[in-house]
């Protein structure tokens, strides 16, 4: 069986055919709008750091937005695995799983690590605002979005030292810990660049498409769907932290008119009871997932 492609690397190939095109919609606090082009350049100029690191896996603690996106192609563009950590899951759950997938490095924000102080943040914590706010790195950003721009996507792969096929792990997964010591789960490029093939062949997802990605990243279904998918094929992600903040939910739904939901039944039926019809007259499509539907729910 041949080698997967890299998720880098189809993500540069992505990226490449849609340089100007709106990535992602950061609505967590003051609305942010970035590039595909400009998530690129930045995510290869953390990635130079993070190769300098001599462990293969990466801790990620973000929730879905820019940094998350930033960090997770990061890790992917430096030939290493990302391990999204559940920062909502007890402490004791989550050091258990830091310590089995050995993770010594997190990439997370001044935000996340002011918010969730009883998180266990390993001594090598890294803030991604100082990251790009050290002297230089302006610079360099500039240098990779010029590089982005002027290359073909085979020739700049090839330029930052992406692996093309890989059979290794691409990231690690954790079970929530409901039930005792939390289950690591390795996906390789494979296993997600193949779901990422599957939504492209039953055309759910069509360039032009605005998506509301408010599922938690260190989750399959947000990782995939609203993250590695728009990540490869440059789609409008609506990004939130929250799947649960109806009345904030409701606001940007209405401004930013995305037109496909992506989140769990129980989520649905949350926002059929609170948020308002005429906020919702942009959707066109709903996609549940990772749990069961229940009879009926798609008729109310």
């Amino acid at each position: 069986m041949p080698e997967a492609k890299t998720l880098a690397w189809r993500a540069i190939e992505g990226i490449k055919k849609r340089m100007g095109g709106t990535l992602v919609v950061d609505c967590s606090g003051k609305r942010k709008k970035m590039r595909a082009g400009k998530l690129l350049a930045l995510s290869m100029v953390l990635a130079e750091k993070l190769r300098e690191l001599p462990e293969e896996r990466i801790g990620i603690v973000l929730p879905p937005g820019i940094g998350g996106f930033v960090a997770n192609l990061a890790v992917a563009l430096a030939n290493k695995s990302s391990v999204n950590l559940n920062f909502t899951a007890a402490t004791g759950v989550v050091r258990k799983a830091m310590e089995m997938a050995g993770v010594k490095t997190v990439l997370t924000a001044s935000q996340v690590v002011e918010k969730f102080r009883e998180f266990p943040w390993p001594v090598d914590t890294r803030e991604l605002q100082k990251i790009f706010s050290e002297k230089g790195t302006r610079r360099r950003v500039l240098y990779r979005l010029a590089q982005a721009h002027l290359y073909s996507a085979a020739r700049l792969a090839r330029k930052w030292k992406v692996d093309k096929y890989s059979p290794k792990e691409a990231t690690l997964l954790f079970s929530s810990g409901s039930t005792g010591i939390p289950k690591g789960v390795p996906l390789t490029h494979g296993n997600i660049g193949a779901n990422v093939d599957q939504i492209e062949t039953v055309k759910l997802l069509p360039t032009g498409t605005r998506i509301l990605g408010c599922i938690p990243i260190f989750h399959s279904f947000g990782m995939t769907v609203t993250m590695w998918y728009p990540l490869c094929h440059v789609l409008r992600v609506i990004t939130y932290p929250s799947p649960i903040d109806t009345t904030a939910l409701g606001k940007i739904i209405k401004k930013e008119r995305p037109s496909v939901l992506v989140g769990t039944p129980s989520f649905f039926r949350l926002y059929m009871k609170q948020i308002p019809a005429r906020n919702l007259r942009s959707v066109t499509s709903v996609v549940a997932g990772a749990e069961k539907t229940p009879k009926g729910l798609q008729e109310k």
